[in-house]
């Protein structure tokens, strides 16, 4: 006889569907690498979540849906450049062993006989009205163009022709679209291996590097465990022992 469930709404249902898949995820998540989700931002957070410190400040429902209504975004749009003829390849993940880099891009298509990288990102009306109101420079986030041109540079061992990334905006409300194109330089790649080979370096020596104190920090997972590391100075082995 099947066991009667105890949801008491659909909401609920969802909700603890993602909390399965995060407990699952969480089990099997690969600590060995860099993630290009976290360049540009604090590498703090990015050493924390390396470490596979327990999450002290879970990311809110409202967050986690508009993620995942943000996947299936992705999903169609991968099936439009697929049946279109342009597809190269998608969701393809990236890996430098020596720099312990990880990522994954969306799309690899072509456009008038060139690759081009596609990264797609959903955003909430009222954010994507924010961020449109910008002036022209400060439209995309610097750690946003960090994350684009990590993809670039190591796409690039794969696809030595590779030259253009575009961010591809959508207002997951309105369906309004943005679409921006970058060309990136030397030194934009540099940043990235330079801010790789600093997280190496903290890494090796089993030392937590400085907070990069932001707006962001309320949203972090880890606020709080940060909060007790400054004012405990607490080292790296004290960190795992409480933590991890």
């Amino acid at each position: 006889m099947k066991k009667t469930n105890n949801f008491r709404s659909f909401d609920e249902v969802l909700r603890s569907f993602l909390d399965r898949r995060e407990k699952e995820f969480g089990m099997h998540r690969d600590n060995d690498w860099w993630h290009a989700s976290s360049l540009g931002l604090c590498m703090r957070k990015h050493y924390f979540r390396r470490m596979g410190l327990s999450v002290s400040n879970p990311t809110p429902y409202r967050i986690r849906f508009v993620a995942q209504d943000g996947n299936a975004g992705h999903a169609w749009r991968e099936k439009a450049a697929k049946s279109m003829g342009v597809l190269i390849a998608c969701e393809e993940r990236l890996r430098d062993k020596k720099l312990k880099y990880s990522g994954r891009f969306d799309l690899l298509i072509e456009l008038q006989g060139e690759k081009v990288l596609i990264d797609i990102k959903t955003q909430r009306p009222e954010a994507f009205f924010r961020r449109s109101r910008k002036s022209k420079g400060e439209q995309v986030e610097n750690f946003q163009k960090q994350q684009l041109a990590s993809y670039v540079y190591f796409a690039k061992k794969k696809w030595p022709d590779l030259k253009e990334a575009r961010i591809y905006y959508v207002d997951r409300g309105g369906g309004v679209r943005e679409e921006f194109s970058f060309l990136f330089k030397k030194e934009r790649f540099k940043k990235v291996t330079d801010e790789l080979k600093t997280l190496n370096k903290y890494w090796e020596k089993k030392k937590i590097p400085p907070v990069d104190k932001t707006w962001l920090c309320k949203f972090c997972n880890y606020k709080d465990v940060c909060k007790k590391v400054e004012k405990s100075k607490l080292n790296f082995k004290q960190v795992i022992q409480k933590y991890a």
